[in-house]
């Protein structure tokens, strides 16, 4: 037996490493920058382009496979929620079956199933509560003065067990380090963010562009006419080639560095997506009603991957020519 569970915890354990190994992997397989920037061939650059397409398409099999994976059954939760409550307030077979089912219960039902339900909660019933609207003040001051003796002893009588307290006290800080990770997290891929939207909102950058625009325009404007028109249309294509040449040699170096760290952090960033992964089912499972979410790809850090390259397939976006 014990040699038994043995290799049952080792055969996890290997399944488990390989698909971590398999995520970072995937990252690892993603296609370098090539070497020779703006001066990139029509061939290479199509090769790096399909490359990029082609892991883009595996990384969306692969998060739509996750999301399958470990999606939650709403049925499931719901009786999982109804089981709970029998179990807290006393519900009757018959009571969870009819929740289950969604008939519809009766009004005396209803007021049944309430009052038992406040009685479990409060030791209170509904019938107490209408007697105390027929009580005077002096008998409604002297049943709350022995509603609260009764509540204090029962309250003493459970001090003992703080089993609830640590529950919630760990739930507040699991809580608490997830937002705080996630935070993190967050926060280093906007700084990511910022620095590409700084290029494309360059004015710089407009202003180049806007002059590319409107000296093709007026060359080809100029197709056609007999005027010694030559001349000019060869001195605009000049002026375009080299405005296009300045604009690649300016943007793709500063659009290619914000990449680098993009990928650098994406690989750092690994184990904070799986402490994430564990720390949202750590936080789902200690609820009342369980969860038990399974432990699958990290759906989020996928996502990240996506992003990147979403970015990477435009790494020749300020290549015009």
């Amino acid at each position: 037996m014990k040699t038994k569970l043995m290799l049952t915890v080792f055969l996890l354990n290997a399944f488990t490493g390989t698909a971590q190994f398999k995520t970072q992997q995937f990252v690892d397989n993603i296609p370098s920058l090539p070497g020779e920037g703006c001066k990139t061939t029509d061939d290479d650059r199509s090769n790096f382009i399909i490359k990029v397409k082609d892991l883009q398409k595996e990384i969306d099999d692969q998060i739509k496979k996750a999301k399958r994976e470990t999606k939650v059954d709403e049925n499931q939760v719901r009786n999982a929620a109804i089981n709970q409550m029998a179990a807290q307030y006393g519900l009757s077979e018959d009571q969870v079956n009819k929740m289950k089912n969604k008939k519809k219960m009766s009004a005396e039902e209803k007021t049944a199933l309430a009052d038992s339900m406040m009685q479990m909660q409060t030791n209170i019933s509904i019938a107490e509560i209408n007697n105390m609207k027929k009580m005077t003040p002096q008998g409604k001051k002297e049943w709350a003065k022995a509603y609260g003796a009764e509540a204090y002893a029962m309250g003493q009588a459970n001090q003992g067990s703080n089993t609830q307290q640590k529950i919630a006290g760990s739930q507040t800080e699991l809580a608490l380090q997830l937002q705080n990770l996630n935070a993190a997290v967050q926060q280093r891929a906007l700084d990511i963010q910022m620095q590409y939207n700084l290029i494309e909102n360059d004015p710089e950058r407009i202003i180049s562009l806007g002059k590319i625009q409107y000296w093709d325009s007026l060359r080809v404007s100029m197709t056609g006419q007999d005027n010694g028109q030559g001349e000019k249309m060869d001195s605009l294509s000049v002026l375009i080639k080299k405005e296009k040449d300045n604009y690649c040699e300016k943007y793709t170096p500063q659009y290619w560095k914000v990449l680098n760290t993009q990928y650098a952090n994406l690989k750092a960033s690994y184990a904070d997506y799986i402490r994430i992964a564990d720390l949202n089912r750590a936080v789902a499972n200690m609820q009342p009603v369980k969860l038990n979410l399974p432990v699958g790809p990290e759906i989020n850090y996928m996502e990240y991957i996506r992003d990147y390259l979403d970015h990477l397939s435009a790494a020749f976006i300020y290549k015009l020519n």
